[in-house]
């Protein structure tokens, strides 16, 4: 997230350089703006989350959390504004791949990680507060 709020403030400086914003300069100048502290924050955290030994499973902590999550978002949208201002073939391009990679992700999510907890889940053996299963 570090790299990311990185190119968050070359592409401000980029922005604030420019004489006169149109629209599409003032919506990038905007996310940057503000994407640029939550990315710093969300890197922070998950640095911090990244030492403990255990992980965080409240509700209250993800809530807490989720305006974090935007931020990629918030920056991928200014990227793409700023792209807009120069080519919206560019732009069109970018959101596409943005998309794109997006749901291969998603696709991912999907098969990959509940194969790895259900093979945790079966190398750890039942829950302690579960019942066994009967037999």
């Amino acid at each position: 997230m570090f790299g990311l709020a990185g190119t968050c403030v070359a592409f401000l400086f980029q922005v604030l350089d420019q004489s006169s914003l149109d629209r599409p300069l003032v919506i990038a100048l905007y996310c940057f703006v503000v994407s640029i502290p939550l990315l710093v924050s969300l890197a922070v955290t998950a640095d911090i989350a990244s030492s403990y030994s255990h992980s965080i499973n409240s509700e209250r902590a993800m809530f807490t959390l989720m305006p974090l999550f935007i931020a990629p978002s918030i920056a991928a949208f200014g990227l793409g504004s700023y792209l807009w201002h120069y080519s919206v073939g560019a732009a069109v391009a970018f959101v596409t791949a943005l998309i794109l990679g997006f749901v291969l992700f998603m696709r991912f999510q999907s098969e990959v990680l509940p194969q790895q907890t259900a093979d945790a889940a079966s190398s750890q053996g039942p829950h302690p507060n579960q019942p066994s299963p009967p037999e």
